[in-house]
């Protein structure tokens, strides 16, 4: 029999658990499974210097830390076992925790850490369309010229269990790349990524070589289609986003064929020899604080080869993730008044890394017509929606400032609009890489070509102590962004430095945190 840890302790921190064996612990929260996880896998968990020897600490995933706030019966258990069994108060919230999204439906923790609907509390009507969804994606994938199987979570559930994994919470396809170059890989996955937006699929990028489509099921459930490229290379399968093993072709190719919840759907060659490849041997058993974790050099050999455009990408999608974005709409930041006091009332406002989009919408109320443009969509999809809705006047897109074509093609449209327009970028050259940031400039110089300014915030490198990392910062100096600036043709017309505050989640979650930082604003000026 495995030791079990005593719960020694629970907060809004977290677990402080005795020493034990690695075993599988269950979390309830007046009844209802909401997280799981391994003792000595878990994420973030440290030695405790308060608790009896061998005691870690185990912090709650972000979202759900900021979910508990208030009295809850809270369980933990392993298998059979009860460990814990007691109310509880989780802050001064004056009602009973509840783990819902805002239309009212039961949350639980993903295997990434966030809070999804999962399929076991997904109704029949919405699975059935949900499948529907999958079918069609399915024949599109095979009009691009590419033949897509069933994969990781959905591949186990209909092998296991002929039903979707039910803490699992999206479908998985995938395609074996009739090329081995990781170039080669890479244009096929655009290829068939505009296929798909031609045949009207609602599509984000994650990497390289793997994208995914967005909808939203009967009830009004957001579901994504995750579309993963594989490739042989040098005996190997390549499966985004996790795979790097000794593979052969056959095990891949025919397809086969399984039944998910009734329905036929394509399989690998041998389905099982993949998810023995994807999750081990123990594949037969339920783990649903199952998480990847490939080996450091295939993480490397992954990064280098198909994920450059999507640093951070993870960080910020979190941070504005559908549990933690709610409530009012946040006040406008100085740089957005001073833009608006500067700029005629009939001037277009593009607010690059415009985050929940408060300085988009406030400024759109105020006459401007206004685009906001984010790497996350996550972080302005509310307020696009109340926009839409109430007719404020600001609309909203993606944008990734690391991928070129994307710069290009928005920096084209915007070049081609009449009238007046200016740029708003608060915490954008900051977040970003050194990339990012010349393809900010390009975007400005393209945008701004007939004459026009952009309006610039950043924060300055700290002597002591460094940016919190939750944050999502790094300090730049002025004089080395007024030299990018001035290469792309910029005159600047204003600067100083000036006392800001960012707003970010603690890493151990709670409420947000209004940080003081030493920041910089810059105006500068492009003329026609």
């Amino acid at each position: 029999m495995p030791r079990l840890p005593e719960v020694v302790d629970v907060d809004r921190a977290g677990l402080l658990l005795g020493d034990s064996d690695d075993v599988l612990l269950d979390v309830l929260l007046d009844g209802r499974r909401v997280w799981s996880l391994w003792t000595e896998r878990v994420a973030g968990r440290t030695p405790s210097p308060s608790g009896p020897p061998g005691a870690v600490a185990v912090p709650w995933p972000r979202e759900l830390a900021q979910a508990l706030d208030g009295p809850v019966r809270m369980t933990v258990s392993c298998g059979e076992t009860v460990l814990l069994d007691r109310e509880v108060v989780m802050g001064p919230g004056p009602d009973r925790v509840r783990l819902v999204d805002r239309e009212g439906r039961d949350l639980v923790v993903d295997n990434h850490g966030r809070l999804a609907v999962a399929f076991g509390d997904q109704g029949e009507e919405a699975t059935a369309l949900l499948l529907d969804a999958t079918a069609r994606l399915l024949a599109d994938l095979e009009e691009a010229g590419v033949e897509p199987f069933v994969a990781y979570g959905t591949l186990l559930g209909a092998v296991r269990e002929g039903s979707f994994v039910g803490h699992d919470n999206d479908v998985d396809l995938a395609y074996l790349s009739s090329h081995e170059h990781p170039v080669d890989v890479i244009l096929e996955s655009y290829r068939v990524q505009r296929h798909l937006i031609r045949a009207g699929h609602d599509t984000t990028r994650y990497s390289g070589a793997a994208f995914r489509v967005d909808l939203t099921v009967s009830d009004g459930t957001r579901r994504t289609i995750d579309v993963f490229a594989g490739a042989l290379v040098e005996g190997h399968l390549m499966l985004m986003g996790e795979l790097w093993v000794p593979y052969d072709r056959s095990a891949l190719l025919p397809r086969s064929s399984v039944v998910l919840e009734g329905r036929s759907l394509p399989a690998p060659a041998d389905p099982e020899a993949l998810l023995a490849a994807t999750y081990g041997p123990s594949w037969r058993r339920p783990d649903p604080a199952f998480a990847y974790a490939p080996p450091a050099a295939t993480t490397r050999r992954l990064d280098g080869w198909f994920r450059g455009t999507r640093a951070a990408r993870n960080h910020w999608d979190r941070r504005y993730s559908d549990a933690v974005h709610h409530g009012p709409v946040r006040k406008p930041h100085d740089l957005a008044r001073l833009l608006h006091r500067r700029e005629a009332a009939d001037c277009e406002v593009v607010d690059v890394g415009c985050g929940r989009g408060q300085d988009a919408v406030w400024l759109a109320r105020r006459g401007h017509p206004v685009l906001g443009l984010d790497f996350s969509p996550n972080g302005f999809a509310r307020l696009h929606a109340r926009s839409q809705e109430e007719g404020w006047g600001a609309d909203f897109a993606s944008m990734n400032l690391l991928e070129l074509r994307q710069v290009m093609l928005w920096g084209a449209r915007l070049a081609r609009r009449e009238g007046p327009r200016a740029l708003l970028a608060r915490h954008v050259a900051d977040a970003t890489s050194d990339r990012g940031r010349r393809h900010l400039w390009r975007l400005a110089e393209m945008a701004l070509s007939g004459g026009g300014r952009l309006y610039l915030e950043f924060v300055l490198p700290p002597a002591d102590p460094p940016l919190p990392q939750h944050l999502l910062l790094h300090g730049l100096e002025p004089d080395q962004v007024r030299s990018e600036v001035l290469a792309r043709g910029a005159r600047v017309v204003e600067e100083g430095a000036v006392d800001v505050t960012h707003t970010g989640q603690p890493p151990a979650g709670g409420i947000e945190d209004e940080t003081p930082l030493r920041g910089y604003r810059m105006v500068m000026e492009w003329r026609a």
